[in-house]
């Protein structure tokens, strides 16, 4: 299963360690790497659009169909009118689920970005398992005799305290860098040829810390950030999406949040540079969504329309 993994990550990969290696900057790397995933995605981006100028024109079908049945709330009348609006869906060459391709797609990358920032010295410093464990149990031994103080994360030293009566200690491999370039000079024969990766940007933030609320930092800011983009990128795209049905606004709107919410908490449980991709992604689909907009207009004559339910009751 895990060689499985390994096949299929093995692009994105080498997509990341390549643009380290012409960039030399972690937070290049990482837009590098945003804007070559936005590219791979254009192609879903625009069947999704075209999916949305499919639903603009068949609305009109749809109000009919709705009005046909509406208030008749009994579970025969909305199964027929379910059915009959998927038989149109099928006539017009929509499908529904069209919308949640980006989705599908992102989700997996998402996750194999966080592996494998999670795994610098393996994907970056190209270590074997084998060195990274004996590079682990040197920082643990040279701790425990007292050559490690300054420079190491709380959350680190603590691991190390751990260790000191469980006598191992579970470092990740961002931790067990954070020590290295706490006391360089004590790895300098273990690590000869090694390259380390540099997680610094801007000269005093560092990425491979996690944002925290209980020990601020400017590392903080990523968390907010990634918020805000989130919720100017899902606005735009509710705009962009004139077509609701009725039952459908409570979610819409619900969406508008639920997204932004995650954005504004997921950083805070995961290294800088996860946050900082997040950003990216944002960034980069409000420029995409707004030029594919350009090149793939909703029509003009059914350009905000919302479905809603005709009105039995007749004016005063």
């Amino acid at each position: 299963m895990q060689n499985i993994l390994e096949i299929i990550i093995a692009p994105f990969i080498y997509i990341f360690t390549y643009t380290y290696d012409c960039t030399g900057n972690y937070m290049l790397t990482i837009l590098f790497f945003a804007l070559i995933i936005k590219a791979i995605m254009i192609p879903i981006a625009i069947k999704q659009q075209k999916g949305t100028i499919t639903r603009v024109k068949l609305a009109p079908k749809e109000k009919l169909i709705r009005d046909k049945y509406h208030g008749k709330k009994d579970q025969d009348s909305m199964a027929k009118m379910n059915q009959e609006i998927m038989s149109m869906y099928k006539e017009g060459k929509y499908n529904p689920l069209g919308g949640m391709l980006p989705i599908f797609f992102q989700l997996p990358v998402f996750f194999i970005i966080y592996h494998i920032i999670s795994n610098p010295l393996k994907y970056i410093s190209g270590l074997d398992n084998s060195a990274i464990t004996l590079l682990g149990e040197k920082i643990t031994k040279l701790y425990s005799d007292g050559y490690l103080h300054s420079g190491i994360p709380e959350k680190v030293i603590r691991i190390l305290e751990k260790a000191g009566t469980t006598g191992t200690a579970k470092l990740s491999q961002i931790d067990i860098i954070s020590c290295v370039n706490s006391e360089p000079e004590l790895f300098t024969y273990l690590l000869k040829s090694v390259h380390i990766p540099d997680f610094t940007v801007l000269g005093f933030m560092d990425l491979s810390q996690t944002p925290s609320i209980a020990n601020p930092s400017i590392l903080i800011i990523i968390p907010i950030l990634a918020f805000l983009f989130a919720i100017i990128h899902q606005l735009i795209s509710t705009k962009l999406m004139p077509v609701q049905q009725p039952d459908s606004n409570k979610f819409l709107k619900n969406m508008i949040f639920i997204g932004p919410i995650m954005s504004l908490c997921i950083p805070f449980s995961v290294p800088g540079a996860i946050g900082v991709y997040w950003i990216f992604q944002s960034i980069i689909g409000i420029v995409q969504l707004l030029i594919i907009s350009k090149f793939y207009p909703l029509p003009v004559s059914e350009h905000n329309l919302i479905l809603k339910p005709v009105s039995n009751e007749k004016p005063a």
